[in-house]
């Protein structure tokens, strides 16, 4: 994708700007960091971009800041933080009803990047823009990046700077996960509406039963394609999906702790045609069952 700029560096004196050479071991391997700053702009700084590939996580400190990205308008104010895959178009810029806006970032990428960066979508349902949860380490984890490298790293050997890109993926993997467990745990069990709680609870006690979306909504009176849609906003899966996981869940259990055949077990769990539990099996474990349980014998 062609690489596309306009901006504006309306920014305080204040502001902190650190560019970082990774090692190409690092970029190779882990999580790395490409760029971090702690920006504190004027009413005139925007950036607009498109064809960076580069991930960009910003915090809002205090005022406020406008975020354009995938067809949508968002504000992103104090105690929230944005998410971006810099290779979309993006627009970004202080707030005008602020006039100013104080925020710490980082941009960085690497091969792991993107698997959560697509969980964090998932969670909020496609927007990037999401609230830091109360006692969250986000912040001091950004903070911690922000200052883990020195202003100027062109006299570091190869060796010093490995080490800090060794930090800095382990700093940078903590904090894309504070990230996506920030999204999930605002949606909690605490939070659930109560029939998506008992039917979590339902499917949970009885997921070796043969049931249908259909049927599991005429017993909660919802329309089918609502209660999967509410069930998926708050737990994540269908509740077909969940009853698969919950039924591979218990068939590892029982090939780790039992010496059951393999049919034995798929029947035990709900599923009569060993083929179709095979599958399933191997869609989500990577191997078959007859090669999972020689990589867990038995107890």
């Amino acid at each position: 994708m062609e690489t596309f700029l306009q901006y504006k560096l309306d920014l305080k004196p204040e502001t902190k700007w650190i560019f970082v050479s990774a090692t190409s071991a690092a970029r190779a391997n882990f999580a790395f960091v490409q760029e971090t700053g702690h920006f504190l702009t004027k009413q005139k700084y925007y950036l607009t971009r498109s064809g960076l590939d580069s991930y960009l996580l910003k915090i809002t400190l205090s005022g406020g800041g406008i975020l354009e990205y995938g067809g949508q308008t968002y504000k992103v104010k104090p105690g929230q933080f944005f998410w971006i895959d810099c290779n979309q178009w993006q627009h970004y810029a202080t707030d005008p009803d602020y006039g100013e806006w104080d925020g710490i970032w980082v941009h960085f990428n690497g091969p792991t990047v993107p698997k959560y960066y697509n969980a964090f979508l998932k969670r909020t349902s496609g927007s990037p823009v999401a609230a830091i949860p109360e006692n969250s380490p986000i912040l001091k984890l950004l903070q911690r990046i922000l200052n883990l490298y020195p202003s100027n790293d062109a006299d570091l050997l190869d060796s010093m700077r490995f080490n800090l890109d060794i930090k800095a993926s382990s700093l940078l993997t903590q904090l894309m996960s504070e990230c996506v467990l920030s999204v999930s745990n605002s949606r909690g069990m605490s939070d659930m509406p109560a029939v998506i709680r008992s039917l979590w609870d339902f499917l949970t006690k009885h997921y070796n039963q043969k049931m249908t979306l259909e049927s599991l909504a005429a017993n909660v009176h919802l329309n089918p394609c609502y209660l999967q849609k509410l069930f998926k906003h708050y737990v994540g899966q269908s509740p077909t999906e969940f009853q698969i996981y919950l039924r591979i869940t218990k068939a590892k259990m029982l090939m780790r702790t039992t010496d059951m055949p393999i049919s034995e077990i798929s029947y035990t769990v709900g599923i009569e045609n060993i083929s179709y539990f095979t599958r399933l099996f191997k869609k989500s474990e990577g191997v078959s069952p007859r090669e999972y349980r020689k990589l867990w014998p038995s107890i």
